[in-house]
This record gives structure tokens, sequence and C-alpha cells, in this order.
């Protein structure tokens, strides 16, 4: 039987997909079952400590940041207030992003264009006179853009 150099790649595809397809589950196996083992030593008491105590100063570390956040979010929500801003209708995603963080609208220039990015809307956002809550959240301020007024 004769094979042809067609026959003979698509053989040679279906080989290595095959491949990196158990490959891939066998390392997803292994990586789940290391990443899963955690080895307490009870002392006396009810309490349990574990040996890699860092990890764990890393989680509280974590928590406490995220409290943190939510009180300057709180904070932030207080000195609520608002803005009118005209939005030009040549401005692009970038041109509104400043614009917005110019007058407090939004805090981070960076994080909201990822926001507007994730939402894939950079060319969607309607232009015109429109009316923002100071230090308001991506999602506020994103649906205030998606706006018709």
């Amino acid at each position: 039987m004769k094979t042809n150099k067609k026959t003979i790649l698509i053989s040679w595809f279906i080989g290595l997909g095959s491949g990196l397809f158990v490959s891939g589950i066998i390392l997803t196996l292994l990586f789940y079952t290391a990443n899963n083992k955690i080895d307490p030593i009870e002392d006396e008491s009810t309490e349990i400590s574990f040996k890699n105590d860092s990890n764990i100063e890393k989680k509280i570390e974590k928590a406490n940041n995220k409290v943190e956040q939510a009180v300057k979010k709180e904070e932030k929500e207080e000195d609520k207030g608002t803005v009118v801003i005209d939005i030009d209708s040549k401005a692009t995603a970038k041109d509104i992003t400043r614009i917005l963080l110019e007058h407090k609208v939004i805090d981070n220039y960076d994080d909201f264009i990822a926001y507007i990015v994730s939402k894939d809307a950079e060319r969607k956002l309607i232009h015109g006179k429109k009316e923002f809550p100071l230090n308001a959240d991506n999602e506020t301020v994103f649906k205030i853009l998606m706006e018709y007024k």
C-alpha cells in the first residue's frame, strides 16, 4: 500500500496532538495532587499548625488587603458627588478614560482601560453629555458610557 505525503502528515499531527493531550492530562493531575497536599501537625491543644506557615501568612495578608480596600471603597462612597462631562464625538476610549481620571470619576487609568477592553467595547462607548458619580467603580462608569441620553 502506497502512502502519500498528506496521509503521513495527517498521521503525524494526530500522533502529536494525542501525545500533547495525554501529557496535559498527566501534568494537570500531577500539579493538582502536588498543590493539594497540606501536611498538618496537631499540637496537644485543638489548634492545628501547618508546616508551611509562609502560605498562611500570605493568605492572611491578602485578606487584610481586601479588608483595607473595602474600607477605602466605603470612604470613597461617603465622598460621593457627581460631575457632568460632555464627551466629544471624536474622543477615543483612551481620551475618555483620561478625562474621567482628570475629573476624579475613576481612580486608575490602566484598570479602566483593561475593563473596557475586557468588555470588547473600545469603539462602542456612547458620546455626549453624561453625569458620573465621583470615585465610581469601573462597572458603574462603563454602564453610564454605554447609555444613550
